[in-house]
C-alpha cells in the first residue's frame, strides 16, 4: 500500500481541517507578498519562456513552462503576475505535503502543523515562493515522491511503483536536481525489497512510469524547432536541440559545467560553513538544534527511515554546497525540507520526554508553532515583494530612452526583464538586448572544449566581448547597464540615467 493508503485509514475530519487550514496560512501569505509584475535574474526569464513556450537556459525545464503557460492564461494580472503566483500555489501545495509526511513521520498533528508553517514562513523558502521560480514545483515533486515511498509496513503494489516512477520522472523534466534523489530510492527500494514484486518487475513498473515524465523532455526539440522569440539554444549556444547531442548537452547542464565541483578544500570549508549560516537563519538556530536532536533520535529508532533522509539530504546539500554561483543560497530547498522533518521529529522527542515526565507534553508543538510566528514576523520585511516593481520600472526607463535600433548590453540581473517587456509587452522590438552573461559563458565553454586554462579565459572572454561591440558600435547606438572597469580600455562609459551610453575611447 501507498503512504497515501495510510493517511485514509489514520486520519480524521479534523485532520483534515488542520491541513488545510495550514495550506490556507501559506496561501494567504504569499498572495499577500507576492511579486506584482515582472521580477529579474531568472524570474522574468521564467515568465517570458511560458508565455512563449521558448528555450530558455539548460536544462530547459520543460513541465515548468508547460505549466506556466496554463498559467499565463489566468484573467488575472499581468503574465508575470501570473507565472508568480504558480509558485506560490506550488508552495503552498509542498505545505501540505510536508504537513502529511511529518504526520506521517511523527504522529503528532499538531507537531506535523507547526513545522509545515514554519518550513513555509522560512525565510530561503518564502523568498522563492513569491517571484517565478522552479524551486517550489521541485519540492512539490520531492515531497509528493516521500510520501509515496514512506509507505507503512504493508506489500507494495505495482501502482505505488508505477507513481513513483512517474513522480521522478516528472520532476526530472522540471528540474534535473532530481537525480540526486536517486541513491535514497535505491536504498530505500533494497531496504524494502522483500515487501515488493520481482525485481525485474520493479524495473519494468518503475522504469514505465519514469518514462512517462521523461517524454516531456520532447519539449525541447518540438519547441526548437518553432523557434520561438526566446531561444537561447541559438541565439548563445549554437546548440541544435533536434540532435542527440545537442538535446544532452542541454539536458544535462553542460553550460553550467564550470560551475560544479569548482571549488578546492579551503573554497568548500568556507562554502560549507555559508551553508550552516543560511541553514541556522532558515530555521531560526533552535530549529538547527531541535533537528539535530530528531536525527540522532531517528537514527536510534528508524534506522532505515534516517539513512533514506540522510541519503537524500546529503546529496542535495552536497551538490549544492559545490555549485559556485552567486544565488545558490535560495537553491536548498530540498535539504531544508529534509530538515523540517527532522525538526518534527526532534519535537516529537521533546513531547515524548515531556510526557514521561509529567509535564505539559503540548508544550513541544507550542514552542514549534511560537518559532513558525516568529519566523512569520522577522522574515515579512525581508520576502514581501508585493510593492517591487523595480526591474520593471527600469527596464521601461531603458527602452523607452533608448535611440532606434540600439544594442544593449546587459548582464543577466536587467537581460530576463528587458526580454521579458520586449517579448511579452511588444515593447520596442527595434532594440537589441544582448545578454553579455550568457555571450561569456558560451564563449568558456568553446575555450573549455578546446582545452584553454581557465587561467587565460578571462581575458579572452573580455577580448570577444570587446570586438562584438566594437562591431555594433559602427553600426547603432550602444548602451550599458552596468560599468566595467575591464571595458574602459576600449570605450569610455558615459552615464544616461540610471545607465551608460558606450563610445570609442578615441
Amino acid at each position: 500500500m501507498s503512504g497515501l493508503y495510510f493517511f485514509r485509514e489514520r486520519f480524521q475530519t479534523k485532520d483534515y481541517i488542520v491541513g488545510i487550514l495550514v495550506v490556507a496560512a501559506a496561501v494567504v501569505v504569499y498572495l499577500r507578498t507576492l511579486a506584482p509584475t515582472v521580477y529579474t535574474f531568472d524570474s522574468a526569464e521564467f515568465a517570458t519562456g511560458g508565455w512563449t513556450l521558448g528555450i530558455i537556459h539548460a536544462a530547459g525545464y520543460p513541465v515548468y513552462l508547460l505549466l506556466a503557460k496554463l498559467f499565463t492564461l489566468l484573467p488575472v494580472g499581468d503574465v508575470a503576475y501570473r507565472v508568480n503566483l504558480m509558485s506560490a500555489v506550488w508552495a503552498a501545495v509542498t505545505i501540505g505535503l510536508l504537513y502529511l509526511i511529518c504526520y506521517r513521520v511523527t504522529g503528532q498533528i499538531w507537531i506535523a502543523a507547526a513545522v509545515a508553517l514554519l518550513y513555509a514562513f522560512s525565510h530561503y523558502y518564502w523568498r522563492v515562493a513569491v517571484i517565478a521560480e522552479t524551486y517550489t514545483l521541485n519540492t512539490t515533486f520531492i515531497a509528493l515522491l516521500v510520501l509515496v515511498v514512506i509507505s507503512p509496513p504493508e506489500r507494495i503494489e505495482a501502482r505505488t511503483i508505477v507513481l513513483t516512477g512517474l513522480t521522478l520522472g516528472l520532476s526530472f523534466a522540471n528540474h534535473t536536481s532530481t537525480i540526486l534523489a536517486i541513491p535514497a530510492l535505491v536504498y530505500w527500494g533494497f531496504a524494502n525489497r522483500r515487501r515488493m514484486p520481482p525485481f525485474y518487475r520493479v524495473i519494468l513498473l518503475f522504469g514505465l512510469g519514469a518514462l512517462g515524465g521523461l517524454l516531456f523532455y520532447l519539449y525541447l526539440p518540438l519547441r526548437y524547432l518553432a523557434d520561438p522569440p526566446l531561444n537561447y539554444a541559438k541565439s548563445y549556444f549554437d546548440a541544435d536541440l533536434t540532435t542527440p547531442g545537442g538535446m544532452w548537452s542541454w539536458i544535462t547542464g553542460e553550460m553550467f559545467r564550470p560551475y560544479m565541483f569548482a571549488y578546492d578544500w579551503p573554497e568548500m570549508l568556507t562554502e560549507s560553513l555559508n551553508y550552516l549560516a543560511w541553514l541556522w537563519t532558515n530555521f531560526l538556530g533552535a530549529g538547527v538544534l531541535i533537528g539535530i536532536l530528531g536525527l540522532v533520535h531517528m537514527l536510534r529508532a528508524e534506522t532505515r527511515l534516517f539513512i533514506f533522509f540522510g541519503l537524500l539530504y546529503a546529496a542535495y546539500t552536497l551538490f549544492f554546497v559545490n555549485y559556485r554561483v552567486v544565488d545558490k543560497d535560495t537553491m536548498f530547498s530540498v535539504s531544508y525540507l529534509v530538515w523540517a522533518v527532522w525538526f518534527a521529529y526532534g519535537a516529537r522527542a521533546i513531547r515524548a520526554w515531556l510526557h514521561a515526565q509529567r509535564m505539559q507534553a503540548g508544550a513541544a508543538s507550542a514552542f514549534v508553532a511560537v518559532l513558525a510566528l516568529a519566523s512569520l514576523v522577522a522574515n515579512w520585511p525581508f520576502n514581501d515583494q508585493s510593492n517591487n516593481r523595480m526591474a520593471s520600472e527600469f527596464a521601461g526607463q531603458l527602452l523607452d530612452n533608448a535611440q532606434p535600433a540600439a544594442f544593449v548590453v546587459t548582464e543577466w540581473t536587467w537581460a530576463t526583464p528587458l526580454e521579458y517587456l520586449q517579448i511579452v509587452e511588444n515593447r520596442r522590438p527595434d532594440v537589441t538586448i544582448f545578454d553579455r552573461g550568457l555571450y561569456g559563458l558560451a564563449v568558456w565553454n568553446r575555450l573549455r572544449a578546446q582545452r584553454i586554462p581557465d587561467s587565460l579565459a578571462a581575458e579572452r572572454i573580455t577580448q570577444a566581448l570587446a570586438d562584438r561591440i566594437q562591431s555594433e558600435i559602427a553600426q547603432r547606438p550602444v548602451y550599458a547597464t552596468e560599468y566595467d572597469q575591464a571595458l574602459t580600455r576600449w570605450f569610455v562609459f558615459a552615464p544616461e540615467n540610471r545607465y551608460y551610453r558606450l563610445l570609442l575611447r578615441p
